[in-house]
Protein backbone atom coordinates (compact mmCIF):
# COMPACT_ATOMS: atom_id res chain seq x y z
CA UNK A 1 0.00 0.00 0.00
CA UNK A 2 1.71 3.79 -1.23
CA UNK A 3 1.11 7.05 0.64
CA UNK A 4 2.84 10.14 1.61
CA UNK A 5 3.10 11.60 -1.64
CA UNK A 6 0.90 13.81 -3.30
CA UNK A 7 0.49 11.58 -6.37
CA UNK A 8 -0.55 9.05 -4.33
CA UNK A 9 -3.08 10.55 -1.88
CA UNK A 10 -6.81 10.79 -2.30
CA UNK A 11 -7.84 9.98 -5.71
CA UNK A 12 -9.76 12.33 -7.98
CA UNK A 13 -12.35 10.34 -8.59
CA UNK A 14 -15.01 12.84 -7.71
CA UNK A 15 -13.90 15.62 -10.41
CA UNK A 16 -13.04 13.07 -13.08
CA UNK A 17 -15.83 10.76 -13.80
CA UNK A 18 -14.37 10.20 -16.95
CA UNK A 19 -11.38 8.45 -15.81
CA UNK A 20 -10.17 5.35 -17.53
CA UNK A 21 -9.20 4.00 -13.94
CA UNK A 22 -12.15 4.57 -12.21
CA UNK A 23 -13.80 2.54 -15.11
CA UNK A 24 -11.44 -0.49 -14.90
CA UNK A 25 -11.81 -0.54 -10.80
CA UNK A 26 -15.53 -1.10 -11.50
CA UNK A 27 -15.08 -3.43 -14.42
CA UNK A 28 -12.95 -5.74 -12.43
CA UNK A 29 -14.95 -5.66 -9.76
CA UNK A 30 -18.55 -6.37 -11.74
CA UNK A 31 -16.95 -9.08 -13.79
CA UNK A 32 -15.79 -10.80 -10.53
CA UNK A 33 -19.53 -10.73 -9.24
CA UNK A 34 -20.61 -11.80 -12.22
CA UNK A 35 -18.40 -14.96 -12.42
CA UNK A 36 -18.96 -15.64 -8.83
CA UNK A 37 -22.26 -15.68 -9.88
CA UNK A 38 -22.07 -17.95 -12.60
CA UNK A 39 -20.17 -20.24 -10.81
CA UNK A 40 -22.83 -20.53 -8.10
CA UNK A 41 -26.04 -20.83 -10.03
CA UNK A 42 -25.12 -22.70 -13.03
CA UNK A 43 -23.72 -25.81 -13.23
CA UNK A 44 -19.93 -27.09 -13.61
CA UNK A 45 -20.29 -27.82 -17.57
CA UNK A 46 -21.75 -24.11 -17.93
CA UNK A 47 -19.24 -22.99 -15.88
CA UNK A 48 -16.75 -24.31 -18.19
CA UNK A 49 -17.94 -23.56 -21.27
CA UNK A 50 -18.11 -19.71 -19.64
CA UNK A 51 -14.11 -19.76 -18.85
CA UNK A 52 -13.81 -21.19 -22.36
CA UNK A 53 -14.87 -17.67 -23.59
CA UNK A 54 -13.61 -15.71 -21.38
CA UNK A 55 -10.04 -16.95 -19.99
CA UNK A 56 -7.11 -17.69 -22.27
CA UNK A 57 -6.63 -21.13 -22.92
CA UNK A 58 -4.05 -22.22 -25.56
CA UNK A 59 -7.27 -24.05 -27.25
CA UNK A 60 -9.15 -21.07 -27.31
CA UNK A 61 -6.51 -18.75 -28.47
CA UNK A 62 -5.78 -21.39 -31.04
CA UNK A 63 -9.52 -21.72 -32.50
CA UNK A 64 -9.82 -17.93 -33.09
CA UNK A 65 -11.05 -16.22 -29.75
CA UNK A 66 -8.69 -13.72 -29.81
CA UNK A 67 -10.56 -11.23 -27.29
CA UNK A 68 -9.49 -13.58 -24.58
CA UNK A 69 -6.67 -11.72 -25.11
CA UNK A 70 -8.21 -8.69 -22.83
CA UNK A 71 -11.23 -10.38 -21.79
CA UNK A 72 -8.91 -13.01 -19.26
CA UNK A 73 -7.61 -10.18 -17.27
CA UNK A 74 -11.47 -9.85 -16.02
CA UNK A 75 -11.54 -13.13 -14.71
CA UNK A 76 -9.59 -13.97 -11.14
CA UNK A 77 -9.46 -17.02 -9.21
CA UNK A 78 -10.71 -15.84 -5.65
CA UNK A 79 -11.54 -12.58 -3.68
CA UNK A 80 -7.99 -12.08 -2.20
CA UNK A 81 -6.49 -12.51 -5.85
CA UNK A 82 -9.07 -9.62 -6.84
CA UNK A 83 -8.16 -7.19 -4.02
CA UNK A 84 -4.51 -7.64 -4.70
CA UNK A 85 -4.13 -6.78 -8.34
CA UNK A 86 -7.02 -4.07 -7.53
CA UNK A 87 -4.96 -2.49 -4.98
CA UNK A 88 -1.88 -2.34 -7.72
CA UNK A 89 -3.76 -1.37 -10.28
CA UNK A 90 -5.25 1.44 -8.10
CA UNK A 91 -2.12 3.03 -6.54
CA UNK A 92 0.16 2.88 -9.39
CA UNK A 93 -2.60 3.92 -11.97
CA UNK A 94 -3.80 7.11 -10.34
CA UNK A 95 -0.46 8.48 -10.61
CA UNK A 96 0.14 7.54 -14.02
CA UNK A 97 -2.97 8.37 -15.23
CA UNK A 98 -2.40 12.01 -14.08
CA UNK A 99 0.58 11.85 -16.06
CA UNK A 100 -0.44 10.10 -19.35
CA UNK A 101 -3.94 10.58 -19.36
CA UNK A 102 -6.83 8.83 -20.10
CA UNK A 103 -6.14 7.60 -23.16
CA UNK A 104 -2.52 6.13 -23.12
CA UNK A 105 -3.62 4.43 -19.79
CA UNK A 106 -6.25 2.84 -22.09
CA UNK A 107 -3.79 1.59 -24.69
CA UNK A 108 -1.30 0.64 -21.72
CA UNK A 109 -3.62 -1.51 -20.06
CA UNK A 110 -4.37 -2.96 -23.31
CA UNK A 111 -1.36 -3.55 -24.19
CA UNK A 112 -0.10 -5.24 -20.82
CA UNK A 113 -3.22 -7.28 -20.74
CA UNK A 114 -2.39 -8.95 -24.23
CA UNK A 115 1.56 -9.11 -23.85
CA UNK A 116 1.10 -11.14 -20.90
CA UNK A 117 -1.20 -13.67 -22.46
CA UNK A 118 1.45 -13.88 -25.50
CA UNK A 119 4.00 -14.49 -23.12
CA UNK A 120 2.26 -17.13 -20.82
CA UNK A 121 1.14 -18.86 -23.78
CA UNK A 122 4.63 -19.28 -25.20
CA UNK A 123 5.50 -21.44 -22.36
CA UNK A 124 2.26 -23.07 -21.80
CA UNK A 125 0.77 -23.90 -25.03
CA UNK A 126 0.95 -27.66 -24.77
CA UNK A 127 -0.58 -27.79 -21.24
CA UNK A 128 -4.13 -27.92 -20.54
CA UNK A 129 -4.65 -24.83 -18.14
CA UNK A 130 -5.54 -21.38 -18.58
CA UNK A 131 -4.75 -17.75 -17.07
CA UNK A 132 -7.38 -14.95 -15.43
CA UNK A 133 -6.12 -12.14 -13.66
CA UNK A 134 -5.09 -8.66 -14.02
CA UNK A 135 -1.89 -9.06 -12.91
CA UNK A 136 0.01 -8.12 -16.65
CA UNK A 137 -1.96 -5.20 -16.36
CA UNK A 138 -0.53 -4.24 -12.45
CA UNK A 139 2.74 -5.18 -13.68
CA UNK A 140 2.81 -3.04 -16.61
CA UNK A 141 1.70 -0.09 -14.25
CA UNK A 142 4.38 -1.01 -11.97
CA UNK A 143 7.11 -1.04 -14.34
CA UNK A 144 5.76 2.11 -16.28
CA UNK A 145 5.90 4.08 -12.73
CA UNK A 146 9.00 2.73 -11.55
CA UNK A 147 10.88 3.88 -15.00
CA UNK A 148 9.46 6.97 -15.07
CA UNK A 149 10.18 7.66 -11.59
CA UNK A 150 13.30 5.64 -10.67
CA UNK A 151 14.81 8.17 -8.17
CA UNK A 152 11.06 9.60 -6.26
CA UNK A 153 11.07 7.63 -2.81
CA UNK A 154 7.57 6.40 -2.39
CA UNK A 155 6.71 4.62 1.25
CA UNK A 156 5.02 1.33 1.40
CA UNK A 157 3.03 -0.49 3.87
CA UNK A 158 4.75 -4.02 4.11
CA UNK A 159 2.10 -6.26 5.26
CA UNK A 160 0.21 -3.35 5.54
CA UNK A 161 1.47 -2.32 8.75
CA UNK A 162 5.07 -1.85 8.84
CA UNK A 163 6.21 1.16 6.58
CA UNK A 164 9.13 1.06 4.41
CA UNK A 165 10.62 3.94 1.86
CA UNK A 166 12.21 2.72 -1.19
CA UNK A 167 12.83 4.41 -4.46
CA UNK A 168 10.96 2.75 -7.47
CA UNK A 169 13.96 1.53 -9.00
CA UNK A 170 15.21 -1.14 -6.33
CA UNK A 171 10.91 -2.29 -6.19
CA UNK A 172 11.76 -2.40 -10.12
CA UNK A 173 14.66 -4.80 -10.06
CA UNK A 174 13.38 -6.59 -6.88
CA UNK A 175 10.53 -7.36 -8.75
CA UNK A 176 12.05 -8.69 -11.88
CA UNK A 177 14.33 -10.50 -9.70
CA UNK A 178 11.37 -12.53 -8.17
CA UNK A 179 9.28 -13.23 -11.31
CA UNK A 180 12.25 -14.63 -13.42
CA UNK A 181 13.43 -16.73 -10.41
CA UNK A 182 9.93 -17.90 -10.39
CA UNK A 183 9.63 -18.23 -13.63
CA UNK A 184 12.96 -20.56 -14.31
CA UNK A 185 12.62 -22.43 -11.30
CA UNK A 186 8.77 -22.85 -11.08
CA UNK A 187 6.98 -22.27 -14.34
CA UNK A 188 9.25 -23.70 -16.60
CA UNK A 189 9.43 -26.91 -14.15
CA UNK A 190 5.31 -27.58 -13.77
CA UNK A 191 5.43 -25.97 -9.80
CA UNK A 192 3.28 -22.94 -10.98
CA UNK A 193 1.11 -23.21 -7.73
CA UNK A 194 -1.14 -21.07 -9.45
CA UNK A 195 1.43 -18.12 -10.49
CA UNK A 196 1.81 -17.30 -13.88
CA UNK A 197 5.20 -15.50 -13.66
CA UNK A 198 5.61 -15.57 -17.60
CA UNK A 199 2.50 -13.39 -17.70
CA UNK A 200 3.68 -10.95 -14.98
CA UNK A 201 7.13 -11.01 -17.38
CA UNK A 202 4.90 -9.92 -20.21
CA UNK A 203 2.92 -7.20 -18.07
CA UNK A 204 6.56 -5.90 -16.78
CA UNK A 205 7.89 -6.17 -20.59
CA UNK A 206 5.09 -4.24 -21.89
CA UNK A 207 5.33 -1.82 -19.37
CA UNK A 208 9.26 -1.58 -20.65
CA UNK A 209 8.11 -0.75 -23.93
CA UNK A 210 5.41 1.38 -23.09
CA UNK A 211 7.65 3.70 -21.52
CA UNK A 212 10.42 3.79 -24.12
CA UNK A 213 7.18 4.62 -26.93
CA UNK A 214 5.96 7.59 -24.67
CA UNK A 215 9.43 8.42 -23.79
CA UNK A 216 10.73 8.85 -27.46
Amino acid sequence: MLYDRPYMRVPRFGGRTSSFLKFLLLLLIVSFVLQTIVEAVVDKDAYYSFFLWTGFTPEGFLSGKLWTLISYACLHEGPWHLVLNLLAVFFMGRALEEDLGSKMMTWLTLFGAASGALLWFLFNMDGAGGLVGASAIAMAYVTTFCLRRPEQPITLLLFFVIPCTLKPKWILWALLGIESYGFLFTELNGLTAGVAHSAHLGGMLAGLFFFGYVRS
